[in-house]
């Protein structure tokens, strides 16, 4: 179902359709409570009762989606915000490199050994990563819903093949021809909370995989903030849907059958939220995965949550003092 709001139902943000979300993605509950109420900054959010996911209801219609990416979005270097639709900003892709290389690459090569295997990389962004695994013996595939992105990977001249994919093909796949790969990578960005259902993306690369494949992806923990911006935790943009745990984000992979190996804080990274280092395997034919779906206490998951919304207010306190001696101390030798 998609209704439109009105700005007189929600003055604060930008008219635009939106779709009713009834239901939890994770565990299909139907008992939610509202934690959040809109804003500019976010969709109105709520937390199931069932399993502690928290989310957007109502969320940004699907059909919006595509134009989110081509007009608004601005976190990747060829955004057409940043470089209005010509070339990419090249003072991103260093960092964006750079995290590949020493973040990215350590955990896939700990699990595998990339010779001659066939890997699918989600959201190759500038294509830093593809081509690392490239050099290190993989056919590689990437896809981005960024026509700047795409184009500058396949510049690199060392992916076997780049193609523009839009976000809402994400839960398609198989449909769009994307099988039978080793691994699948998606690390260069967080994926899972901007996709309208985190179960039906994770289901699609689940098929993309041939039996005792990998998945390499990259999450935030809401309970871990370490932005300083912003007045809540919930504050990253009515594109954001979905905000995990380290338990939901475990519940959904087991949900589609993976075997999760590795899912929880990374102690090398962190911007605006913890990352979570996550590896899961599809089992081998005979093999099933246990689901691990979490239930939900809620007055433990809400006690989380102002912990959680008590740091980032402790840290934009303390950057706030920090700039104004910075600023004092400028004053003074000026």
């Amino acid at each position: 179902m998609t209704q439109t709001m009105t700005a007189q139902e929600t003055p604060a943000i930008k008219v635009r359709k939106m779709r009713a979300v009834k239901t939890c993605d994770l565990c299909g509950s139907d008992a939610l409570e509202e934690i959040a109420e809109a804003t500019s900054s976010r969709c109105r959010t709520v937390m199931c009762q069932g399993c502690g996911l928290f989310f957007a209801s109502p969320s940004l219609a699907v059909e919006e989606l595509e134009d989110f990416y081509d007009d608004e979005f601005e976190g990747d270097a060829g955004t057409n915000r940043r470089v209005g639709g010509e070339g990419i900003e090249t003072r991103k892709i260093a960092k964006e490199e750079s995290i590949a290389r020493d973040w990215a690459m350590p955990i896939i090569t700990e699990h595998m050994d990339l010779a001659d295997k066939t890997v699918l990389d989600i959201r190759c962004r500038s294509g830093g990563l593809a081509e690392m695994l490239s050099k290190a013996g993989a056919v590689v595939t990437a896809i981005d819903p960024l026509e700047p992105n795409a184009d500058h990977a396949r510049a690199r001249n060392t992916i076997a093949q780049v193609d523009f994919l839009p976000v809402t093909q994400f839960t398609r796949l198989v449909e769009n021809g994307y099988e039978n790969f080793d691994a699948v990578t998606a690390l260069t960005i967080h994926t899972l909370g901007h996709m309208p259902s985190p179960k039906a993306f994770l289901k699609s690369i689940f098929g993309t995989l041939k039996p005792g494949g990998y998945l390499f992806i990259d999450e935030k923990d809401l309970f871990y903030p370490a932005r300083t911006h912003g007045s809540s935790v919930f504050d990253t943009g009515t594109a954001h849907f979905f905000h995990f745990s380290i338990d939901t984000i475990r519940g959904y992979l087991s949900s589609v059958g993976f075997e999760v190996l590795e899912c929880g804080l990374d102690p090398a990274r962190k911007k605006a939220f913890r990352h979570v280092r996550t590896v899961a395997r599809k089992p081998l034919e005979g093999e099933t995965a246990a689901a691990d779906i979490p239930v939900c206490d809620p007055q433990a998951r809400k006690a989380a949550l102002h912990q959680a919304q008590a740091s980032m207010q402790r840290k934009r306190l303390v950057n706030k003092l920090a700039r104004k001696t910075r600023a004092a101390v400028r004053k003074v030798w000026s």
